[in-house]
Protein backbone atom coordinates (compact mmCIF):
# COMPACT_ATOMS: atom_id res chain seq x y z
CA UNK A 1 0.00 0.00 0.00
CA UNK A 2 1.12 3.49 -0.49
CA UNK A 3 0.53 6.05 1.53
CA UNK A 4 0.52 9.89 1.38
CA UNK A 5 0.93 12.05 4.55
CA UNK A 6 0.21 15.51 4.60
CA UNK A 7 1.79 17.11 8.10
CA UNK A 8 3.46 19.77 8.41
CA UNK A 9 4.75 19.42 12.10
CA UNK A 10 8.13 17.32 11.16
CA UNK A 11 8.82 15.64 14.43
CA UNK A 12 4.89 14.18 14.40
CA UNK A 13 5.27 12.75 10.53
CA UNK A 14 8.86 11.25 11.46
CA UNK A 15 6.92 9.59 14.42
CA UNK A 16 3.92 8.75 12.48
CA UNK A 17 6.05 7.50 9.00
CA UNK A 18 8.55 5.03 11.59
CA UNK A 19 5.22 3.81 13.12
CA UNK A 20 3.49 2.91 10.12
CA UNK A 21 6.88 1.69 8.58
CA UNK A 22 7.27 -0.84 11.58
CA UNK A 23 4.07 -1.60 11.98
CA UNK A 24 3.09 -2.71 7.98
CA UNK A 25 6.41 -3.31 6.30
CA UNK A 26 5.17 -3.25 2.88
CA UNK A 27 3.78 -0.07 2.81
CA UNK A 28 5.46 2.81 1.27
CA UNK A 29 4.72 6.49 2.89
CA UNK A 30 5.53 10.04 1.29
CA UNK A 31 5.42 12.83 3.39
CA UNK A 32 4.85 16.18 2.51
CA UNK A 33 4.60 19.68 4.74
CA UNK A 34 1.32 20.94 3.44
CA UNK A 35 -1.23 20.46 1.53
CA UNK A 36 -0.01 22.11 -1.41
CA UNK A 37 2.99 19.95 -1.29
CA UNK A 38 0.81 16.78 -1.10
CA UNK A 39 -1.52 17.87 -4.28
CA UNK A 40 1.27 18.17 -6.41
CA UNK A 41 2.85 14.88 -5.14
CA UNK A 42 -0.73 12.96 -5.59
CA UNK A 43 -1.01 14.82 -9.36
CA UNK A 44 2.41 13.87 -10.37
CA UNK A 45 2.01 10.11 -9.89
CA UNK A 46 -2.40 9.95 -10.88
CA UNK A 47 -2.62 7.50 -13.88
CA UNK A 48 1.07 6.17 -13.59
CA UNK A 49 2.41 2.92 -12.54
CA UNK A 50 1.03 1.06 -9.92
CA UNK A 51 4.02 1.49 -7.81
CA UNK A 52 3.95 5.13 -8.09
CA UNK A 53 0.18 5.76 -7.26
CA UNK A 54 -1.27 6.25 -3.73
CA UNK A 55 -3.86 3.95 -1.89
CA UNK A 56 -4.45 6.04 0.56
CA UNK A 57 -4.79 9.94 2.11
CA UNK A 58 -3.62 11.52 6.10
CA UNK A 59 -3.50 14.81 6.46
CA UNK A 60 -3.70 17.01 8.99
CA UNK A 61 -6.72 19.70 9.14
CA UNK A 62 -4.38 23.14 9.52
CA UNK A 63 -1.66 23.32 7.57
CA UNK A 64 0.38 26.77 5.88
CA UNK A 65 -0.20 26.92 1.78
CA UNK A 66 -3.38 24.32 1.35
CA UNK A 67 -5.52 23.50 4.57
CA UNK A 68 -6.15 19.45 4.66
CA UNK A 69 -9.98 20.16 3.79
CA UNK A 70 -8.90 22.46 0.36
CA UNK A 71 -6.48 18.88 -0.06
CA UNK A 72 -9.17 16.73 0.58
CA UNK A 73 -11.80 18.85 -2.22
CA UNK A 74 -9.16 18.76 -4.85
CA UNK A 75 -7.92 14.92 -4.22
CA UNK A 76 -12.02 14.16 -4.67
CA UNK A 77 -11.95 16.01 -7.89
CA UNK A 78 -8.78 13.85 -9.08
CA UNK A 79 -9.70 10.51 -7.87
CA UNK A 80 -13.37 10.06 -5.38
CA UNK A 81 -12.12 6.94 -5.09
CA UNK A 82 -9.47 7.69 -2.41
CA UNK A 83 -9.87 6.78 0.84
CA UNK A 84 -8.74 10.29 3.25
CA UNK A 85 -8.45 10.45 7.16
CA UNK A 86 -8.10 13.63 8.65
CA UNK A 87 -6.75 14.22 11.71
CA UNK A 88 -6.93 16.97 14.47
CA UNK A 89 -5.65 18.66 17.64
CA UNK A 90 -8.87 21.03 17.90
CA UNK A 91 -11.41 18.20 18.47
CA UNK A 92 -14.01 20.80 19.51
CA UNK A 93 -14.11 22.00 15.66
CA UNK A 94 -17.00 20.71 13.17
CA UNK A 95 -15.84 20.11 9.77
CA UNK A 96 -18.37 21.97 7.06
CA UNK A 97 -21.12 19.87 5.90
CA UNK A 98 -19.89 20.55 2.49
CA UNK A 99 -16.43 18.42 3.41
CA UNK A 100 -17.55 16.13 6.10
CA UNK A 101 -18.36 13.32 3.22
CA UNK A 102 -15.00 13.23 2.14
CA UNK A 103 -13.56 11.93 4.68
CA UNK A 104 -13.53 8.16 5.58
CA UNK A 105 -12.72 8.92 8.94
CA UNK A 106 -12.01 12.14 11.56
CA UNK A 107 -9.79 11.09 14.73
CA UNK A 108 -7.73 13.46 16.79
CA UNK A 109 -3.87 13.54 17.04
CA UNK A 110 -3.98 12.25 20.31
CA UNK A 111 -5.64 8.97 19.37
CA UNK A 112 -3.01 8.40 16.53
CA UNK A 113 -0.64 5.84 17.52
CA UNK A 114 -4.10 3.62 18.79
CA UNK A 115 -5.37 4.39 15.21
CA UNK A 116 -2.25 3.27 13.48
CA UNK A 117 -2.41 0.18 15.51
CA UNK A 118 -6.15 -0.99 15.41
CA UNK A 119 -7.73 0.97 12.65
CA UNK A 120 -5.32 1.21 9.56
CA UNK A 121 -5.23 -2.09 9.03
CA UNK A 122 -8.81 -1.93 7.66
CA UNK A 123 -7.85 -0.23 4.55
CA UNK A 124 -5.17 -2.75 3.59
Amino acid sequence: MNILLAEDTDDLADLIVMLIQTTYHDTKIVWKPNGLDALEEFKSCAGLDEGCGYDFVITDRNMPEMSGLDLAENLNKLDPSIPIVLWTSDNQQQLPPQTAHLFKEVIPKSDIIPWIDTRLKSYF
